[in-house]
Order: structure tokens, then sequence, then C-alpha cells
């Protein structure tokens, strides 16, 4: 299988979302020609895929298409052949109302479809969403096939092509969830306390979760029901990485070769293509001062969190300074 790509420089590249449903490379270089030339552009169609694959929202692209109100999902990652074009995408006007994306008719006779596309800094775009996890997988299996996919992650992620780790060199993957609270323990064994897994590059792999496995099947705590969690996956992740380039790179390996073969082979990954939110208080309900930026909360059954350490609002938030 072909190595995963390595990210493009973040202080040069911009997250262009809710792009008019049939767009060109070349009507997206049309509308960010007064910021800068571009030296690549990267459609990202997963979402549109998986709508079309949604069963009753499979209308969601031709809903898109025809109104401009309705948000789409089809986003592209730019890159500038200088900071200083995408210092003018994200200028203040553009992240707030929008660069006019134009598609342009296959028909001369009709009119060019127009929408208003956001910028988003790329430095900020460090969490991918994952659907269409298969809702047999218990949490553990679904953090584990992520690590293993995730297993080795490349020595460089910036520029050129990834950098392959060394000849024996022992790399490892360790994912910890953090809302554990919002799920139940294996098989039904009331709720998970804590979960953390970590996959090696040797093949080597460990669990450690709370209830364990030889605790499950004791629990009378009603399965299913809330108050002893989802049970299965909810069929749905989000994962957070420290950088974007970690994130990109991740993308390509939770999108082809690395879940190939695997029970999550059918799965959705990419970034979420909604600008970041604003919150000002945590999940919790504590008061946060600055308020921040969020990139996809999680919100309702699934906001539960054991810590205050572990809410993802205060832990990922990045503080809003202007």
């Amino acid at each position: 299988a072909a190595a995963a790509a390595a990210a493009p420089d973040p202080n040069i590249t911009v997250l262009l979302s809710n792009l008019p449903i049939g767009v060109t490379e070349e009507d997206v270089r049309t509308a960010l020609a007064p910021c800068g030339q571009l030296s690549s552009v990267e459609l990202c169609s997963e979402w549109c895929d998986w709508a079309q694959m949604a069963g009753p929202r499979a209308d969601t692209n031709q809903e898109a298409a025809d109104n401009p109100s309705e948000f789409s999902c089809l986003y592209v990652i730019l890159t500038f052949e200088s900071e200083e074009g995408a210092r003018r995408a994200l200028r203040r006007a553009c992240r707030t109302f929008g660069i006019a994306v134009r598609k342009m008719p296959a028909v001369k006779k009709k009119k060019a479809v127009a929408r208003a596309a956001y910028p988003q800094d790329v430095r900020l775009k460090r969490s991918l969403l994952i659907r269409d996890i298969p809702w047999r997988l218990e949490p553990a299996e679904v953090l584990m096939e992520c690590a293993r996919a995730l297993t080795p992650m490349p020595t460089s992620a910036v520029g050129g092509a990834a950098t392959a780790p060394g000849t024996g060199m022992s790399i490892n993957c360790r994912l910890r969830a953090l809302n554990c609270g919002a799920f139940s323990g294996p098989r039904g064994s009331g709720v998970l306390q804590a979960l953390e897994v970590k996959a090696g590059n040797d093949g080597s792999c460990m669990v450690r979760q709370n209830p364990g496995v030889d605790e499950a099947g004791g629990s009378s705590s009603g399965s299913g029901s809330r108050s002893a969690g989802i049970c299965g996956n909810g069929g749905a992740a989000i994962l957070r990485f420290p950088r974007f380039e970690n994130a990109y790179w991740a993308r390509q390996r939770l999108s082809g070769c690395g879940v190939r073969g695997t029970p999550m082979q059918g799965i959705f990954c990419g970034f979420p293509p909604w600008r970041l939110m604003l919150r000002d208080r945590d999940t919790f309900g504590n008061e946060l001062r600055p308020p921040v930026l969020v990139d996809i909360p999680v919100q309702g059954a699934s906001a539960v969190y054991n810590a205050g350490e572990s809410d993802a609002i205060r832990r990922f938030g990045v503080p809003v300074v202007d």
C-alpha cells in the first residue's frame, strides 16, 4: 500500500468549507485568486459520500446544491504559495461572511451557483470525525482498531514525503477515551470508568479498562439504560490530536490502507467541515475566562466525563484573544 502523504505546511494552509456541490478545482482557484496563488487544492468529499450512503439523508447533497442556505459538507484543503496568501484568506471579514465561490454551470444557459465558503485556520483543525463505526464493536475494540491503523506514525509529518521510522524502531500509538462515563463496560458491566489502549508496530497491544473484561457479566444495572451508559460505541467517534499535521496523516490512514481488511473498513473519516464553536462554559457548567473555540464539541448523552481534566471543551478549547 502507498504511504500516506505528509501534511502541508499549516502556516500556508487553509480549510475552506461549505463549497457548492460539484465545484471544480478551477472554480476554487478563481475564487481565491484575490488572496494569492495556490500551490495545491485538495477537494474532500467524504461527507458527501457518507450522505449518499445514509438512506433517508441521501438527498442532502442535492438540497445543498440547489439551496445556498443549506450547509454543504464539501470542503477543500488549500495550500498557498506564501504565508501572505493564507493571511489574506483568514481575514476576519472572510471568516465571518465567507468567500464567494461560484460553480460554473456545465450548460452555458444556466446560472452559476454561488455560495459563501468559510476559511478556517488549519492550525485549529486538530480533530477527526469518524462515522459508520459498526455498532457491534465495544469502545475498547474501536480504540484498538484506530490505534493499530495509526501505528506507526511517521517521524516527520510536515513537508515533502512522510519519513518512515528506522529499521527496528519501536513505535507505539496510545489512545485514551475521555467520555468513558457515557458508555457501558464490557458486555454491559456497569458504566465504563476508564479506557486506554496502546498498539505497537511490533504487533503488541494493551487494553486497560475499568471495569475489565473479567468483571463483565455480573452487572444488573439495566443494560442499555442511560444509567448504565450507551451499549456498543454509538456509531461515531471524535479523535483529537495535538497538531493539524497529525490529524491530516491520520485521516489518510483511517480512510484507506490503515483500516482495510479490518472491522473498521467501512467507516467514513474526515475533518469536521463546520466552523469552530464558541463556548463560554465547560461541560460541567463552569465559566471559562476567556471563552474558547472548540472543534466539534461533544453534546448530549455522549458528553459524560469522569473528571474535569477530561472535559474536551476545557482541554482542547483555544482561548479567544481578539
